[in-house]
């Protein structure tokens, strides 16, 4: 048994196939990693494995420079409240797409769902004003993009 997804005739659970995808992220195979994630999102729906599987979804997707369909994996797992480090890390992953895929919606989006998360840290809060800022000024407008880093 490899890293790669489960082949034909193999037992597996969701587990095992989890624990396939990160073996591969690891080693740099998003293509194995992707098969494998997505068969936990197709086969093991509502389980404790779809949740991390959708992002690590936008982890491999991110690591390709594929910014849309990273984008989605993030939002997805942004939209599950199951794991709320995970939802954090998702949105703030999220902005990083936007911000490198040139989509400074996707930022403001991912950081006005931060900043209304309860219990944001002071880092947490002052790099969310940063990403702000710098999506408005990319946005061109000046006037906020000032006020978001005067903040910060």
């Amino acid at each position: 048994m490899g890293a790669g997804p489960a082949t034909e005739g193999d037992a597996y659970d969701a587990g095992l196939l989890f624990e396939r995808a990160v073996t591969a992220i690891r080693a740099g195979d998003c293509d194995a990693a992707l098969a494998a994630l997505d068969r936990i999102l197709r086969e093991f729906p509502n389980t404790r494995w779809d949740h991390p599987a959708q992002y690590n979804r936008g982890v491999c997707h991110q690591r390709a420079t594929r910014w849309p369909e990273a984008a989605e994996a993030y939002r997805a797992a942004a939209g599950d409240p199951r794991d709320a480090s995970l939802v954090r890390d998702a949105w703030f992953r999220l902005a990083v797409v936007g911000e490198l895929g040139a989509q400074p919606q996707w930022v403001l989006d991912a950081t006005a769902a931060l900043e209304a998360r309860p219990g944001l840290s002071f880092t947490d809060r002052v790099e969310v004003l940063a990403r702000r800022a710098a999506a408005r000024l990319q946005q061109g407008d000046l006037g906020a993009a000032d006020a978001d880093a005067a903040q910060a």
